[in-house]
């Protein structure tokens, strides 16, 4: 907690596989002029509890796989969050399989240019809300939600002009699609996208 961070513009692989971390102090960690948290806890495999909450991320444009296996996390605080300059969230909370909730409600995603596998192997997660995302065109999102097993309870991203959203955004999530059997019948090819005009279901929430 000694760490003079305040010049620091990259924060990536920190804490990178330090398998048997079971605590770690971030209140004096100063990211201001931070641009990239690639990779920061990953695989932070004892982690139970990650308090980002005093993080400024205004600077930050990547967050690929930040807290990816993070097997044992329960609880991380992001709520201090801007991500208005981050282009790329690409398995940020990936295979957290402890994680029952989290809140992104706050992201701003209008410049991320790939989401995919964000929440990939969240086995735990049984909710979330994505409605308040936005899918640009230039957006990868294949397998956003790629086994999730446990989800019922899913609002997904709004979708921009002429940007779309593949089925296997939910692959491998057997509850929410056994809950949305109006969803299953939606699709009749794996991995077609199709756009919002096209897909009225992926406006708000599911039912």
């Amino acid at each position: 907690s000694q760490f003079r961070t305040n010049k620091v513009t990259s924060f990536e692989s920190c804490f990178d596989s330090c398998q048997n971390l079971i605590r770690v102090d971030l209140s004096q960690f100063r990211t201001r002029h931070c641009v990239d948290f690639t990779r920061m806890f990953a695989e932070c495999c004892e982690l139970t509890y990650i308090d980002c909450s005093t993080f400024e991320t205004k600077k930050v444009n990547t967050m690929q796989e930040m807290f990816s296996e993070c097997s044992n996390l329960l609880v991380v605080d992001i709520s201090s969050f801007n991500t208005k300059e981050v282009t790329t969230i690409s398995g940020m909370f990936s295979r957290c399989c402890s994680l029952a909730e989290i809140d992104v409600s706050n992201f701003n995603t209008q410049e991320v240019t790939d989401m995919t596998f964000a929440f990939n192997g969240c086995s735990s997660l049984v909710k979330l809300d994505l409605s308040n995302w936005l899918i640009t065109p230039n957006c990868m999102s294949y397998y956003l939600c790629k086994g999730c097993t446990s989800l019922v309870d899913l609002k997904l991203p709004r979708l921009a002009k002429k940007a779309c959203i593949g089925f296997s955004t939910i692959d491998e999530c057997p509850a929410l699609l056994k809950k949305n059997q109006k969803l299953v019948e939606s699709f009749e090819i794996h991995d077609v996208n199709y756009t919002v005009q096209e897909n009225p279901l992926f406006e708000g929430v599911l039912y």
